[in-house]
């Protein structure tokens, strides 16, 4: 039987954005505002969760401090991936290049970028993105709009891949788990 190609980026996309709901550090009513630590963990979380679905194996902070490099069983890296607070649509980062060299000089699958971004500045973003990456591997970028300044209110996750230049979405979804009709975290 000859079975479809796996697109290993896609099914990243698609693990993380069901495991970015479990254990959620809000609750949507007696907390619904996290800091940037509490993000910043229930990511790494996020990315373990899936490596461990995947059977893969999660080195954090390793290979030039990269937040986190997904392995094989023979040590091969599979996809580096970093976050960040600062909405790169306004703010210059360094993931992006980080990323990018990475890519270059290990030659993983993808790559991951997680990050915010004010509320209907996604294509200010990818711009940003776009310009500061080199390397032919694909890139799974996550932006989450926000509103807000210091508190920020989280609105919509986008999932996109960059390949060869060009932008496609992915999926989008509510970034607050209680935002999501049907499940058990829903409160409208």
């Amino acid at each position: 039987m000859n079975m479809p190609p796996t697109d290993l980026l896609t099914d990243f996309a698609t693990l993380f954005a069901y495991n970015w709901y479990r254990d959620f550090p809000m609750d949507g009513y007696s907390r619904d505002v996290g800091s940037v630590s509490d993000w910043n963990i229930h990511t790494g979380i996020s990315v373990r969760r899936v490596a461990d679905l995947l059977g893969l194996f999660t080195h954090f902070e390793s290979s030039n401090r990269t937040d986190a490099v997904l392995r094989d069983n023979q040590g091969s890296p599979v996809l580096f991936a970093e976050w960040e607070w600062n909405d790169p649509s306004q703010i210059p980062i360094n993931e992006p290049a980080k990323l990018s060299d990475a890519a270059l000089q290990h030659a993983p699958h993808f790559c991951f970028l997680f990050s915010y971004v004010q509320l209907g500045r996604v294509e200010d973003a990818q711009r940003y993105i776009l310009d500061h990456w080199n390397a032919k591997t694909p890139l799974l970028l996550s932006l989450i709009e926000y509103t807000g300044r210091s508190t920020r209110l989280f609105h919509e996750m986008s999932m996109f891949r960059l390949e060869n230049g060009q932008w496609t979405l992915l999926r989008q979804q509510p970034a607050l788990a209680w935002a999501l009709p049907g499940t058990r975290w829903y409160t409208q």
